[in-house]
């Protein structure tokens, strides 16, 4: 589901739901550092399961042919490779796909590679389609993005990946629809905390856990799965959209 990025909630509006639930105002039985973690796991939870922090970067192709990965990287969906309009500024004009090249390993530009299936080198079984330096490919090795030498032909890349939600306490990184979940969620993993202390808190945990993770009734999903299911959830447009396509095809 897509939303505006204007209407996001800052961790700083989860906290005001969450800390009269916990009686913790001041921030005393859990120190702050402690509550805008947990705000920040809920999402990355969310996240890794819905996928719905779908984000871009476009990044200066270094002169190696290699660079790490963007923090905050996770999922990584599509690479474009362009060049800026030369008339214009900042305008992308030629622009390709990048592809993935599996085993493809490199020291850097200029240095050659290897991988299991190349010009001069090729798999028997496999039979090669084209000359692969006239491909532009990239593989990923420890964190590391390497592209081909073929890929010098262009100033930049765009890279399309799932997002890691930022630490910013007054910035908005919270979705409206997930905002309950998120809350309980933080309010769960406060009790299970100061259960450790004092054992009076484990009922108050064992509540908490319930709401977030029991199903409300046999028709209604729990507050997380709403969520998830919320998140993962097309627009209309696209569902329409969509099924015209569908119904012309067949």
């Amino acid at each position: 589901m897509n939303f505006s990025y204007q209407d996001l909630l800052p961790a700083n509006t989860i906290l005001a739901d969450v800390l009269p639930q916990i009686d913790d105002l001041e921030q005393k039985k859990l120190n702050r550092g402690w509550y805008l973690r947990q705000v920040k796991t809920a999402l990355d939870e969310l996240n890794f399961e819905t996928q719905f922090n779908e984000r871009f970067q476009d990044i200066k192709l270094p002169h190696s042919m290699k660079i790490d990965i963007p923090k905050g990287v996770w999922n990584l969906r599509d690479i474009f490779l362009f060049n800026y309009d030369t008339d214009k500024c900042c305008q992308i004009g030629q622009s390709v796909r990048c592809f993935h090249k599996s085993n493809f390993l490199t020291q850097g530009n200029d240095l050659g590679y290897t991988a299991r299936n190349k010009t001069g080198q090729q798999d028997p079984f496999t039979k090669i389609q084209a000359n692969d330096a006239n491909i532009n490919f990239f593989n990923i090795q420890n964190g590391i993005i390497m592209f081909s030498v073929s890929c010098n032909k262009f100033s930049h890349f765009r890279i399309v990946y799932n997002g890691i939600a930022s630490e910013i306490e007054d910035v908005g990184i919270v979705p409206r629809m997930a905002r309950n979940a998120v809350v309980q969620y933080v309010v769960v993993e406060a009790f299970s905390a100061l259960k450790a202390r004092d054992k009076n808190f484990r009922l108050l945990w064992s509540d908490a856990r319930t709401t977030l993770y029991t199903p409300k009734s046999k028709y209604e999903l729990s507050t997380w799965d709403e969520a998830k299911y919320r998140l993962k959830t097309l627009d209309k447009k696209y569902k329409d959209d969509y099924a015209q396509y569908l119904a012309q095809i067949f």
